[in-house]
Formats: C-alpha cells, structure tokens, sequence
C-alpha cells in the first residue's frame, strides 16, 4: 500500500505509460529498469557531438512513455550516467513501428556494441519532439544534458 492506495503491476504500467518514472521508482523502491544489448543505429548522434548506445530490449519490457529521461547505464561491472530518448526519432524518421532506446552516456567513448546493458529510468526530462534541424536539436540536447548532470549533482546516485 502506499498512500492508502493498492501497489500493483497495473498501477505501475499506468505510471509508465504517463512517463512517471520518479513515481515508480517510488512504489518499486528501486528506479524501473529494462535491459538489452546495445545495436548499431544510423550513427546521427555521433555526428551532432551526441553519440547514443541503441539499446534493443531482451524480452518484452514496459516500454515507458516516449520523451527524455535522466538513466543510468550498468554494464561491465560499472554505473555510468546518462540521458535517454525514448521515441519514435521525429526528426528523421516518418513511421518507426516501435519506438527506439538511445541512451547518451556522459563522459564516454567506448565501443559497446553487442554488449548486454542494464538502463535504469530516474526522472523524466520532457516529451520527444520534432526539431527543424540539427543545431535546434544540439541546443536542445544541451539543456536535456544540464537537466540531467543537475538531477546527478542532487542526487546520490
């Protein structure tokens, strides 16, 4: 029970179809995490100054509402901090069946690919949205990154 209120896999679905990852993490008492293994993507964020790792899930996981999130990433026995976008990639693409898992690792350059990565879902930055071009996106992306590294300096993680 938390606050007079049942605790159940549908209360927690509901909070990640709203995106309320924070709530969640709440409820569970540890933050909502997904695993996968890291899959070669179209390489555009490399090319803006922010390369993602393209996390393609394992199973069937609840994938939370699409938008920005602050992550941690866990892979080879380390935490590394990080922003994800959960989406359908607007800008570029016109119909993604499935929405996409890109995770930008702070301070990072090593190759992962085919590595089995652990992406832990803290607080949701904003909603996924379209951009008319590369440098509105590389603004944007600069600000997700403060939004992020402030909730990290706050936050014992």
């Amino acid at each position: 029970m938390d606050e007079n209120e049942k605790v159940s896999s549908t209360r927690i679905r509901k909070e990640l179809e709203e995106g309320n990852v924070a709530e969640v993490a709440k409820l569970l008492g540890y933050p909502y995490t997904l695993t996968g293994t890291v899959v070669h993507g179209d390489a555009r964020g490399r090319l803006i100054g922010f390369p993602t790792a393209n996390v393609a899930t394992d199973e069937r996981f609840f994938i939370p509402k699409t938008g920005v999130y602050v992550v941690t990433c866990f892979f080879d026995d380390h935490v590394y901090k990080g922003m994800a976008n959960v989406g359908y990639k607007p800008t570029f693409v016109d119909n993604l069946p499935e929405p996409s898992i890109e995770v930008n690792i702070f301070q990072f350059d090593q190759d992962i690919y085919d590595k089995a990565v652990e992406v832990s879902f803290l607080k949701r930055i904003r909603d996924e949205q379209k951009f008319n071009g590369i440098e509105e996106i590389k603004a944007q992306l600069t600000k997700d990154q403060k939004t992020a590294e402030n909730y990290f300096n706050d936050h014992d993680v």
